[in-house]
């Protein structure tokens, strides 16, 4: 019974915190995998990392995003939603 409870106890802690964590990131990808099927949805998750990334990556990408973002210049485009899809463990679709 002690084996069990020492054991058990952190193994039902780790769960209890890591499950709920784990389902969050599978709905939001999977969420997200339903917009990403061309390189023209990369846009809306552009505009996503403009408003979730911290600054200093958006820095790291342009010195003003979001006019990069207003006249849809590619690659500024393209990196953006690159950066914003890999925090929600996806990546860009092949044709960008």
């Amino acid at each position: 019974m002690l084996g069990l409870v020492t054991a058990g106890l952190p193994i039902l802690f780790a769960v209890l915190i890591w499950l709920p964590r784990r389902i969050r990131f599978s709905r939001r990808a999977t969420a997200a995998q339903r917009f990403v099927d061309s390189a023209a949805d990369l846009r809306l998750f552009a505009l996503r990392a403009m408003a979730n990334q911290p600054m200093h990556r958006l820095a790291a990408i342009s010195h003003d995003p979001v006019a990069a973002w207003r006249d849809n210049e590619e690659k500024v485009v393209a990196r953006l939603a690159a950066l914003e899809l890999r925090s929600t463990g996806l990546r860009p679709p092949v044709d960008t």
